[in-house]
């Protein structure tokens, strides 16, 4: 009773719409995410012109997250040997997602819901048959993993995300 005099808790009807409510902040959060990745990606225009090229930075971002994670928790990384000596094809990259986030569960780490969300949207945009030659796919990959801390500020990742 204390708390609710004092406005911290909720009546029961508050609470009628609180789906929505979660929904609309995950919404939001999303679209901040994706507002601030897209004024980076814009500010290097030349560099970053397509969506796959956009996805593969940022799944290169995740892989360097999960690298931490694992080096921090076993002091090794065992995971990178699912990057193929960075000769990774199209294919490769797809499916590194899945893996990616199923590692972070595995660990019970996963903090980067929204990140793998705007990696998802890219992909989306994508579409398949790239065109673009191995080298060129696994250098956005290697330049996520080198400015993984970069973006961090710049998607405002808190604190709590870090290992």
């Amino acid at each position: 009773l204390f708390f609710k005099e004092l406005g911290v808790l909720r009546k029961n009807e508050d609470f009628k719409n609180g789906g929505e409510i979660m929904n609309e902040l995950k919404e939001k959060a999303k679209e901040n995410a994706k507002e601030k990745a897209e004024g980076f990606f814009k500010d290097f225009g030349d560099t970053f012109y397509t969506p796959a090229h956009k996805a593969i930075f940022l799944l290169g971002v995740l892989a360097q997250k999960l690298l931490d994670i694992q080096y921090h928790e076993r002091r090794a990384t065992p995971f990178r040997k699912n990057l193929k000596g960075l000769k990774m094809k199209e294919d490769d990259f797809k499916s590194l997602l899945a893996k990616i986030q199923n590692k972070l569960e595995e660990y019970k780490k996963n903090y980067y819901r929204s990140l793998e969300t705007l990696i998802s949207d890219y992909f989306v945009e994508a579409g398949r048959n790239w065109r673009f030659s191995t080298d060129e796919l696994n250098f956005y990959f290697v330049l996520g993993m080198n400015l993984k801390d970069e973006i961090d500020k710049i998607l405002s990742l808190t604190k709590e995300e870090e290992v």
